[in-house]
C-alpha cells in the first residue's frame, strides 16, 4: 500500500542562462541555489530523485548522484527525464509509493537552455520539493476529476495552472481560484510557482490543484495538495522560495 507524501518544503532558484564567466546554468549549478536553502535539520532523505524535461548543458554529469552527495549520500537516487513536463508528475508517484520506507525524501526539478538553445527558456529555474514527517500537506498525483472532488470537500480550491494548460480538458471545477503561470517555461512552471508561493497559499487555502498540459503532445497532468489547515504551520513555515537575478 502506498504511504502518505507529505510536503516539508518548497523551495526555488533561478539564475540567468549565462553566469558571470560566460558559461551557462547547467543542472548541477541549479541543484547547488536549491539545496543551499534547505532547512539545516532535514534528515539525510532515503529517496533522491531528480527531474528535468531537456538535457544538461554541461554534457553528461550524474546530477542525481550529486544531489545525493549535497544531501547526505544515504539515499536511492536516480534521474526521470523523457517525460517532458509529465516528469515531475511521475517522480511524484515514485516518491509515494516510497514514503513509507525513505521516510524522507527529496525531489529536484531543473530546468535550463538546450545545448543548442532553440525554443528554451530565457532562465535556468529549479525547484527543490522535500517529503517527510507528519505535519505537512499529503502531495498526490491525482486524475483528472480529483480537483472538482477536492473543492466539494473543503468548500475553497486553488488550482494553478501552467503556462500551456487547458482548464477544460483537466476538469477545472467552475467555483475555483485560478493562478495562471506566465509563460517562460517548460517543466518548472506549476512547480516554481509553489515554491515562490507557498507560504501565502498555504495560509489561505485548504487544497491546491497544480494542473498543466504539454505542448507537445497535448497529455495532462494534475497533482494535488490537501489538509494544509491541519498542519500547514510546520510546512509553510519551511517552505519559501529564493530568486536570483529577479523575483516574483
Amino acid at each position: 500500500m502506498m504511504g502518505g507524501l507529505r510536503l516539508v518544503s518548497a523551495l526555488g532558484a533561478r539564475t540567468r542562462p549565462e553566469r558571470p564567466a560566460g558559461e551557462p546554468a547547467g543542472h548541477k549549478e541549479i541543484v547547488d541555489l536549491l539545496v543551499d536553502q534547505l532547512p539545516r535539520d532535514l534528515p539525510p532523505p532515503g529517496l533522491v530523485l531528480l527531474s528535468y524535461a531537456a538535457p544538461d548543458v554541461n554534457g553528461n554529469q550524474t546530477v542525481a548522484s550529486y544531489l545525493n552527495m549535497r544531501t547526505g549520500g544515504q539515499a536511492h537516487s536516480f534521474a526521470v527525464s523523457g517525460q517532458g513536463l509529465g516528469g515531475p508528475f511521475s517522480a511524484l508517484r515514485v516518491a509515494r509509493a516510497y514514503a513509507g520506507e525513505a521516510g524522507t525524501s527529496v525531489l529536484a526539478i531543473v530546468e535550463c537552455r538546450t545545448p543548442d538553445g532553440l525554443d528554451a527558456p530565457q532562465e535556468a529555474t529549479g525547484v527543490l520539493l522535500a517529503f517527510g514527517g507528519a505535519a505537512g500537506p499529503l502531495v498526490e498525483p491525482a486524475a483528472a476529476d480529483r480537483p472538482a472532488a477536492l473543492l466539494r470537500e473543503h468548500g475553497r480550491l486553488l488550482v494553478v495552472l501552467g503556462p500551456t494548460a487547458d482548464p477544460a480538458a483537466l476538469g477545472v471545477p467552475a467555483g475555483a481560484d485560478v493562478h495562471r503561470v506566465p509563460a517562460g517555461g517548460y517543466c518548472t512552471s506549476v512547480w516554481l510557482a509553489l515554491a515562490r508561493h507557498w507560504t501565502r497559499w498555504s495560509a489561505t487555502y485548504p487544497a491546491i490543484a497544480l494542473c498543466d498540459t504539454d505542448p507537445l503532445h497535448g497529455t495532462g497532468h494534475v497533482a494535488v495538495l490537501h489538509g494544509m489547515r491541519d498542519g500547514a504551520g510546520s510546512a509553510g513555515a519551511a517552505g519559501r522560495a529564493a530568486a536570483e537575478g529577479s523575483s516574483t
